[in-house]
């Protein structure tokens, strides 16, 4: 790795969920977006594992289906769902060793259309309760945009509330900014 990719917050969740996952596993990404995390995730469980991909945009879902057909990813190791990420407890799945929340709004899309931070919250918190123990829960914010300020301070404040017994949170960000820089915060599940 080279000092670029540390100036991204998004090279550091690539970092964390390859050490985490393997072959075989179970991962979701909670905002699909235009694919990128689906398809890290995909390649990551390889063909015996499953990656669900959530959002609520068809555009988004299209774009992620997209992306992994020109990856050469089997159909059978993802399921794209038009669905609100608060909504990923009602699957049947085995437990994600990793759920990844990129926060904001489809970039090349519809800027007013953002993450709304009243199911974002509720999301995490399904997605705590799921998560398989020694996974990773990932949130990028983007406090630059309008809403992202608001929802990246509440997405922080859930975390920080969470038990330190059971849970270590991290927080990665750039301090030498002019404008408010994304950031990362990590969860990983102790007990």
């Amino acid at each position: 790795m080279n000092a670029s990719s540390l100036s991204r917050p998004t090279s550091i969740t690539q970092l964390i969920v390859s050490s985490l996952l393997s072959p075989g596993d179970t991962a979701i990404d909670a905002t699909a977006g235009n694919g990128h995390d689906t398809l890290l995730l995909c390649q990551l469980v390889g063909d015996q594992g499953k990656v669900y991909a959530f959002d609520v945009q068809p555009e988004a879902l299209e774009n992620t289906r997209i992306r992994l057909k020109e990856n050469g990813v089997d159909a059978s190791v993802y399921e794209l769902l038009c669905m609100n990420h608060k909504e990923m407890d009602h699957l049947e799945m085995n437990p994600p060793r990793v759920i990844m929340f990129n926060l904001g709004y489809l970039p090349g899309g519809d800027p007013s259309l953002i993450t709304q931070s009243n199911e974002t919250l509720e999301a995490i918190e399904k997605a705590g309760k799921l998560l398989s123990l020694q996974g990773a829960l990932t949130v990028m914010c983007y406090p630059g945009h309008t809403g992202g300020d608001i929802e990246a301070q509440r997405v922080q404040s859930l975390l920080s509330s969470w038990d330190g017994a059971n849970w270590k949170i991290a927080k990665y960000e750039l301090l030498n900014t002019l404008k408010p820089a994304p950031f990362l915060l990590c969860a990983y599940k102790m007990k």
